[in-house]
């Protein structure tokens, strides 16, 4: 898989990313990849640079999905935050209707 991430930070496009985030100018976003995809660029990247990533997902199950590509891709089981794992106030003002 390290040959995979090695060829695809070749690409023009994920170059320039990657400058892009190393100067500071703006963050990276991708759209329009299947989960796969998205999971080999950004895996790409964040190889290529030395540093973790952060991928949004829209459901739990994109993330289970992106997850799981990320961890044969990379060897290293990803970090995952659902959504109710963002709830700031106590579980009885909160409504799960």
């Amino acid at each position: 898989m390290e040959q995979l991430l090695k060829k695809l930070n070749e690409l023009p496009e994920l170059r320039e990313a990657v400058s892009s985030l190393e100067s500071g100018r703006s963050p990276v976003a991708v759209s329009g990849l299947q989960i796969a995809h998205r999971a080999a660029v950004g895996a790409a990247i964040a190889m290529s640079m030395g540093r973790p990533a952060v991928f949004l997902c829209g459901d739990e199950q994109e993330v289970r999905r992106l997850a799981g590509d990320l961890r044969a891709l990379t060897g290293v089981e990803p970090v995952t935050l659902l959504g109710r794992e963002w709830q700031f106030r106590a579980g009885a003002v909160s409504s799960r209707a």
